[in-house]
């Protein structure tokens, strides 16, 4: 359900915001449904289950960065009994921690911009992956969901060598 898409303000129900129109910047945006493919016209489905929908990011290596931040720019609509995550994955273990839930309903029907310390988590990895998920969902409302742009990960750069002692 999650695709990389031009925007084009789709809406299936009368709860929420419609998706966006238009990205922040180029033409492109990762997001639930954009293209409206399905019943659900720009929004996700009823009763999928948990994390059944994922955009996941390939992996980065962290090694040499630290006070490390996520930020993207956020068009984001969910109910209040449906369940969005962003997800942080280390060291190619398939160990995925959930970083951040939503929590209550959320409509925007603006672009808003999120920034998020996930130092504590990738640190000094050399593989680290970045997940955004839907689901659980009940059977009621369904809202637009998540719309992604602009989206990086960034950190101070350490010496090589910073942490290694030699004898």
């Amino acid at each position: 359900e999650f695709e990389r898409a031009q925007p084009q303000g789709l809406r299936a129900t009368t709860k929420g915001a419609p998706d966006p129109d238009f990205a922040v910047s180029g033409d492109y945006i990762i997001g639930t449904d954009i293209t409206g493919v399905g019943a659900t016209l720009g929004d996700y489905e009823n009763n999928i289950s948990e994390r059944e929908y994922t955009a996941t990011s390939p992996f980065l290596n962290c090694k040499y960065y630290n006070n490390v931040y996520l930020y993207f720019d956020r068009w984001f609509n969910m109910d209040t009994y449906d369940s969005a995550t962003i997800d942080l994955n280390v060291e190619k273990k398939d160990n995925w921690i959930q970083y951040w839930k939503s929590s209550g309903t959320s409509i925007n029907n603006e672009w808003q911009k999120q920034n998020y310390n996930i130092n504590s988590i990738v640190n000094r990895k050399d593989s680290i992956q970045v997940r955004f998920t839907i689901g659980p969902t009940n059977s009621f409302w369904n809202y637009s969901g998540w719309n992604i742009d602009n989206l990086v990960i960034v950190g101070n750069y350490l010496s090589k060598d910073v942490g290694v002692t030699e004898w």
